[in-house]
């Protein structure tokens, strides 16, 4: 069928002036200005609150302490997240980097974010390495790491924060460590409980 060629003429100027709108439409979405920040990024911007859950527990006839703390939101604050190599901007630290590209992949839950910390310290006379088989509990199941931590006499140290993107709905999370040292596994479900006194409690002592 044949088109006549004023209707060509007319279809070829609607066609040019979509592309033109869609370009500067394309252009202002990703120069002009920014999606707006979900509940995650805002988080991240915030940074991370102090301690609002904690629980510890020792391993090994009590050589290894573990502690595990949740706190809100993500990082250090003092930045807002943007598209790029690593899911934020260059003044995270390496940690924080990782963390926040795993945690992106996980996101769904309404809830805002929490960080979930692990430290090991310890307690004994000798150097050890204590490999960190597994950390589950209600707001995951993370894998951690590095998965092996070499800690001196009287020494402490974390694997990388872990970002849960599912939020607090207790408080009282039972968190599973597992943790391997010197051929021996050991597997404790840490009480986590909030330390936060809800409004009008009476001051500890009182």
């Amino acid at each position: 069928m044949l088109i006549p060629a004023p209707r060509i003429r007319s279809f070829l100027g609607l066609t040019a002036a979509a592309l033109l709108l869609a370009a500067l439409a394309v252009g202002e979405t990703g120069c002009g200005s920014r999606p707006k920040a979900d509940a995650f990024d805002e988080a991240v911007a915030g940074g991370e609150r102090p301690v609002a859950m904690k629980g510890d527990s020792l391993f090994f006839d009590g050589q290894i302490a573990a502690t595990v703390t949740i706190s809100r939101g993500v990082g250090h604050g003092a930045r807002t997240p943007k598209k790029g190599a690593f899911g934020g901007e260059e003044r995270m630290d390496s940690d924080e980097v990782t963390a926040y590209v795993r945690a992106r992949g996980a996101l769904g839950s309404p809830l805002p974010p929490v960080t979930v910390r692990l430290k090991l310290e310890n307690k004994g006379a000798t150097a050890v390495q204590v490999d960190i088989m597994e950390s589950n509990s209600d707001l995951g199941n993370f894998a951690v790491r590095p998965e092996i931590l070499s800690l001196a006499p009287g020494q402490s140290g974390e694997p990388d924060p872990m970002i849960s993107q599912l939020g607090v709905t207790s408080d009282d999370i039972p968190v599973k460590i597992t943790l391997k040292m010197n051929g021996k596994t050991e597997s404790h479900a840490i009480a986590v409980k909030s330390v936060v006194m809800p409004p009008g409690s009476p001051a500890p002592g009182s």
